[in-house]
């Protein structure tokens, strides 16, 4: 009698492989999707709280704004991103994986740096995936 494998544990080594293979796959993914949504968030927490800080100390004696795109977000100088001057910008990057629901553009007043907008931005990285970043009617954001 020859010693060897039969069927029914070769499929079996098979599907516990799948499962581990396949459960580590989506385990990775996430946590994938779920750094780079944090960094994103962080990214355009640090330039909100950037415009509203140079707004507040009237640097250039110009209110400050920033414009969110897929992919990056800017921090300039005017009261809006179409008039603005270029060379003042500062560009932050992030994964254009990403999806932004709210609104595009964010102007602080100067001295008070109150935000134009009082709103939230979303960034979702898939189906329910997603971050919230609140903008008060003080400037604070969370």
């Amino acid at each position: 009698m020859k010693k060897a494998f039969t069927l029914i544990e070769i499929i079996l080594v098979f599907a516990i492989l799948g499962i581990l293979l396949g459960g580590g796959g989506y385990l990775t993914f996430h946590y994938f999707l779920k750094n780079e949504l944090e960094e994103a968030s962080e990214t355009i927490k640090f330039a909100l709280r950037e415009a509203s800080l140079k707004a507040r100390a009237v640097e250039g004696d110009s209110e400050w704004g920033v414009k969110l795109q897929p992919g990056s977000v800017t921090v300039f100088r005017g009261n809006n991103f179409t008039t603005r001057n270029p060379s003042f910008d500062e560009v932050y990057n992030f994964a254009n994986s990403l999806s932004l629901e709210g609104p595009s553009e964010i102007i602080f007043s100067k001295l008070t740096a109150e935000p134009s907008v009082i709103d939230s931005i979303i960034i979702k990285a898939g189906i329910n995936v997603s971050k919230k970043i609140d903008i008060q009617k003080e400037g604070v954001i969370y």
